[in-house]
């Protein structure tokens, strides 16, 4: 793994299909330096967009430890916040689904959601995935079960004509 790793950073000006061919190789493997070398590939601004953009789709989709939810969730509000290529960080606002449980990512997308300065594009990213986390039942996980529940989902803005015309309030 060590070695995979060397070799990363050793090409610091390879081409992006050699950088992302050395990721796929790297994340083959397991082990306690993966994450945090993920995490590092993350937050370097010299990285090529598209190998950040592929090493977040990785830590969104992949199965992390729950001591790493924290760091990873923190490294994606940074991105977020950073002023880089709209691509990544509409992918860092679609990848902080997975992780609203996590302390200070709803406010973080909240904020992005609201803020009348950021492209509407990327507002709408972050307002979906705050969304999403909603239907989930907030925890960042797609539940199968509630998804094909007959029970009516409720918006975040107003209340659905069900609501309005039964009486009932959220559940």
């Amino acid at each position: 793994m060590e070695h995979l790793i060397e070799a990363f950073e050793a090409h610091a000006a390879a081409p992006v299909s050699a950088k992302l061919d050395a990721l796929l190789e790297l994340e083959r493997r397991s082990g306690p330096r993966v994450v945090p070398f993920l995490l590092d590939v993350l937050a370097d601004g010299r990285e090529p967009t598209l190998v950040r953009i592929h090493v977040l789709k990785r830590l969104r989709s992949g199965q992390l430890m729950p001591c790493y939810r924290p760091a990873v969730a923190e490294a994606i509000v940074r991105v977020l916040a950073q002023r880089v290529g709209p691509d990544l960080r509409l992918q860092a606002a679609l990848a902080l689904t997975e992780f609203v449980d996590v302390a200070g990512v709803l406010t973080s997308l909240g904020a992005l959601a609201l803020d009348p300065d950021e492209p509407i594009d990327l507002r709408y990213s972050a307002f979906t995935s705050i969304q999403r986390s909603h239907e989930a039942g907030r925890t960042g996980r797609h539940s199968p079960t509630r998804r094909g529940s007959a029970a009516p989902r409720h918006s975040l803005i107003t209340p659905t004509p069900y609501t309005r015309a039964s009486g009932r309030g959220h559940q």
